[in-house]
């Protein structure tokens, strides 16, 4: 039985590098939600591993961590966005 990518990391270990729904999933956005804010370069463009598209867990973090806090002045700027599931 062959195990699936990831399965071999000790457990609460996140690998390096995450496909596309896994980045969305990492940092709860949906999808779609996820794409747009890739595109309007709010969380980062991918690494090219080979032909693969790949998001360094690093550069999610230092993006997320960029993100407005609520009711800080400026927090409230990042409204043009709409968050899906």
């Amino acid at each position: 039985m062959t195990k699936s990518k990831g399965q071999s990391l000790p457990n609460g270990m996140v690998p390096a590098l995450l496909d596309r729904d896994q980045a969305a999933d990492y940092v709860c956005f949906g999808g779609t939600t996820f794409d747009r804010l890739v595109a309007e370069g709010i969380l980062p463009q991918p690494r090219l591993v080979g032909c693969s598209r790949r998001w360094l867990v690093l550069d999610l973090q230092r993006a997320v961590a960029k993100l407005p806090v609520a009711g800080e002045q400026g927090g409230d700027e990042w409204t043009g966005v709409e968050i899906d599931p």
